[in-house]
């Protein structure tokens, strides 16, 4: 399978990337770190897994991207994946949680909504409280995939890669989760 990790600069793709799988990003606290398309692998129990880190999207229409932005939604738009869309739902999130869902959005209209994976990252640096709202505006507007993660310590990363294997299952007829239980 593959997956393909997405959002907003400094949401903690890379870092995320980074924790699961053989490639090791660079991650910096700027924006725009990623400047290239990076694929990892990942072995999760049986199952060979391709991870690709994508540049930061910005909320702005696809005649308004730069190149980077550009590889990003190419990976998106033309590889049979299944995206985790990250989302920093923190107070000192770099970018407003209302421009990480209009860029959702963007994202959602090139590849359509079942193969995206919602992401709120950083869940140890948020309110239970926060989390729940946010978790429960994403399922009023459609979304039913919602994992909460921290990528920098590893919280429910094992649920997130299952959940990933398993929407891949679902969206391209395979079986890689009969190796799960192994």
């Amino acid at each position: 399978p593959i997956i393909i990790v997405s959002g907003m600069p400094q949401v903690g793709k890379s870092t995320l990337v980074g924790r699961i799988s053989s490639a090791k990003p660079l991650v910096s606290p700027y924006p725009f770190t990623t400047k290239n398309i990076i694929i990892g692998h990942i072995d999760f129990k049986y199952v060979k897994i391709q991870i690709i880190d994508t540049p930061g999207l910005l909320d702005r229409s696809i005649d308004e991207m730069n190149e980077i932005e550009r590889k990003a939604i190419a990976a998106l738009k033309h590889l049979s994946s299944v995206v985790l869309y990250l989302i920093d739902p923190t107070q000192e999130a770099y970018y407003s949680f209302e421009r990480q869902i209009s860029s959702l959005k963007t994202v959602e209209q090139l590849i359509g909504k079942e193969k995206i994976i919602i992401v709120l990252n950083k869940i140890d640096k948020t309110s239970k409280e926060l989390l729940i709202s946010y978790e429960n505006m994403l399922k009023y507007s459609g979304y039913s995939d919602i994992v909460m993660i921290s990528a920098l310590h590893g919280i429910n990363i094992e649920e997130l890669v299952y959940k990933a294997i398993s929407k891949y299952d679902e969206l391209y007829h395979t079986n890689y989760k009969q190796f799960l239980h192994k």
